[in-house]
Parts: structure tokens; sequence; C-alpha cells
């Protein structure tokens, strides 16, 4: 006598299952057959790209000049190893942790910031998810880059086996204490312009009469 068992199908589609031995003949005997479903759990996975921004200050009053493209630079590092990161991310060695550095954007038209913008990252499991954010820092002659350090914490959740964003926080981390910090609306990073001082030559001739 031949036999056939299967399993419906929950509501979740994120459930697969894999039979083994479902269907054949009844065995003689006293040995039963053995029919095994391993099932397997996949939601649908999420993208989510984090960004920030960045602003010159003109020190003492002066006009900053407008940020050009490409001007500086930004690395978005995860906090282990393990943690999604965008296409085109490397292992710093050092750390022990990948990151992805990026420069700045141009400015749009009639705006006051440059975009910097890290790349799309894949959730495939809900869970919370920990960045490191900072400017490179580099002498740039008139220019004071940025030394703050942000934290971003993704947060991503299940529904009914679909994956999804449900919470962004960032914070400034405190170097003293990393455990504490400032919770921040945004990741920005503000860059002081200093004017070069203006230097005056004067010439001096001597005359010589006979």
């Amino acid at each position: 006598m031949k036999y056939t068992v299967t399993e419906q199908q929950p509501e979740n589609p994120a459930w697969t299952s894999t039979p083994e031995g479902n269907e054949g003949n009844i065995p003689e005997g006293d040995d039963p057959a053995k029919v095994t479903f391993t099932n397997t759990y996949t939601p649908k996975p999420v993208e989510y790209e984090l960004t920030a921004k960045k602003t010159l200050v003109g020190v003492g009053g002066a006009d900053a000049p407008e940020l050009e493209e490409g001007q500086f630079t930004f690395i978005l590092r995860g906090d282990k190893t393990g943690v999604p990161m965008p296409e085109g991310s490397t292992l710093n060695e050092t750390l022990g942790v990948w990151e992805k550095t990026v420069q700045n954007g141009a400015v749009a038209a009639g705006g006051d910031f440059a975009p910097i913008n890290f790349g799309k990252m894949k959730y495939e499991h809900a869970g919370e998810y920990r960045y490191v954010i900072v400017e490179q820092q580099v002498e740039e002659g008139q220019f004071a880059t940025d030394p703050t350090r942000y934290e971003a914490v993704v947060t991503v959740s299940d529904t009914d086996g679909v994956l999804g964003v449900s919470g962004v926080k960032y914070r400034v981390i405190n170097d003293s204490d990393p455990s504490q910090g400032t919770d921040a609306a945004e990741v920005a990073f503000e860059n002081d312009f200093t004017p070069g001082s203006a230097t005056e030559y004067f010439q001096v001739f001597k005359l010589i009469q006979n």
C-alpha cells in the first residue's frame, strides 16, 4: 500500500518545507515508515542606506566657500564582523571590522550642505545593527575637519515574514566613556573655514648720489 504525507503551508510565506520520505510504500512488519519535514524560515529582506551631511562654516563671520564634490572623506564602520555593509566595503585589518569610505557629493542648487551617501545595505534578519560614522582627519589648510564620532543603530523588524527598518537612532560618541553619548537627530559634520591672513610686502630702495 502506498502512502503520501503532506504538510499544510502556513500563512506566513517566509516558511518553506522540505519533505523527505513523504511518499512511498508502507513497509511490512513492525518497522514504521519514516517521514521528515524540514522547515526553513527565510523572511523577505530589506535594504537601507545610511546618509550624512557636510557643511562649511566661516570663522569670525567670514564667508565660507562653496563645498566642492569629493572634497572631504567619510568612513562608515560596522561595529563587528558580520554586520551588513554596503557594496564596495573593505576589511580594516587593524580594527578587525569592515568599512566603507566615500567622499561628499555636490551641494544641490539652493542648498547649504553636501550629501554623504554610503550605499544601500541588505538586511536578511531582524535585529539591531550598530555602525560608527566618522570624517577622515586630514590637513586641509584653511579647513578644520570635524572630529565628531557618531553611532548609528538600525533596528530591523519582522512582520509576517517581511523585514522592514522600524527605527534608526543616532548619537554622538563620548570618547572619554564610549558607553555614554548624546542623542542626535542626524549625522552632520561641520568644518570650520578660516580665511588666510593677508601679508603686506614693502620694497626699500637706497639711492646713492655722487
